[in-house]
């Protein structure tokens, strides 16, 4: 079962991408031009055939994340692959193809270190493989309308905090990028939530500001901001395709907990998502059972990302 490989164009991932039913935001080609133009290495739009298979690799080289010389990963930032163009049928049997890919890869660009983090799906919950390693995410299914996602899929603690915001005077917008002093604030205070949370890393402030200004091939980045008698309380980015949108980033003051500017900001991009029929809105990992549990109560649904290391 021998693999062929091949770079394609900026054109030809794109409609490649657009056919398969599993493709996020992340596997854009112009996310994978930015990130690796401001966050260091290279990225290359490889694709991948087997037994009259298509699948896209998003290949990177030497990210921020290597943990060793000449390392290569599918996918940087957020999901990678290898993504099919065709819809799952039998997982058992893409796993083996996704394995294959994989290891004939590391072959064909002759590295002894690669990893690959592959797509959300609930099917891969009944994968028996021993070469996988699970982690979760959660995803929310949109109705297409804001009244069903509001009174059907929020749990009641969400919809009070809702109101409870909505009684409030903080403001929900789109950041002003031609202030930037309103991106700097915005972006500290991101940083800040994230050294309190422990994060795993900062958020790089060249990354954040060209998030909320750069328009990528076909993948869409918006920057919201909660306001508070004329202070910024709260954060949020949102990365989008047609089919799926991705919480990137959350920044809050805690001294205004008690207005519920977090709750609001999640709202207010459930919104947008669902005005631009967006059916997916993914939440991300949780790194604590508190986070999962709160992700849980928007109605988000856990789901796995299988994470393969050669």
């Amino acid at each position: 079962m021998d693999v062929k490989f091949s770079i394609i164009s900026e054109n030809q991932w794109t409609t490649l991408k657009k056919s398969s039913p599993y493709a996020s935001p992340f596997q854009d080609y112009g996310w994978g031009m930015l990130t690796t133009k401001i966050l260091g290495g290279s990225f290359s739009p490889v694709l991948a055939q087997i037994e009259g298979l298509k699948w896209l690799v998003p290949l990177y080289k030497n990210n921020p994340w290597a943990s060793k010389p000449n390392e290569y990963s599918i996918g940087g930032i957020g999901y990678g692959g290898p993504l099919p163009t065709h819809r799952l049928v039998d997982v058992g049997k893409e796993l083996e193809y996704v394995i294959k890919i994989i290891a004939q890869l590391r072959l064909f660009i002759n590295s002894d270190h690669i990893k690959a983090i592959l797509y959300p799906s609930s099917v891969w919950e009944n994968s028996e493989s021993s070469k996988i390693n699970l982690s979760k995410t959660c995803r929310i299914e949109l109705a297409n309308n804001t009244d069903t996602v509001f009174n059907k899929t929020l749990s009641g603690n969400a919809r009070t905090a809702i109101r409870k915001s909505n009684k409030s005077a903080v403001i929900i917008r789109e950041i002003n990028i031609l202030t930037l002093d309103e991106v700097k604030e915005a972006h500290l205070l991101l940083t800040k939530t994230q050294k309190k949370v422990h994060a795993q890393y900062l958020t790089d402030y060249d990354l954040f500001l060209s998030l909320s200004t750069t328009k990528l091939q076909t993948a869409v980045s918006k920057t919201f901001v909660a306001i508070y008698k004329g202070r910024i309380i709260g954060v949020a980015s949102l990365i989008y395709d047609g089919n799926e949108a991705f919480h990137l980033f959350h920044g809050w003051d805690e001294e205004y907990k008690q207005l519920c500017s977090n709750q609001a900001l999640i709202w207010h991009m459930l919104c947008f998502s669902v005005d631009r029929g967006i059916r997916l809105f993914n939440m991300g990992e949780s790194h604590t059972d508190s986070l999962l549990k709160a992700k849980l109560r928007w109605g988000a649904k856990i789901e796995y990302v299988p994470k393969i290391y050669q």
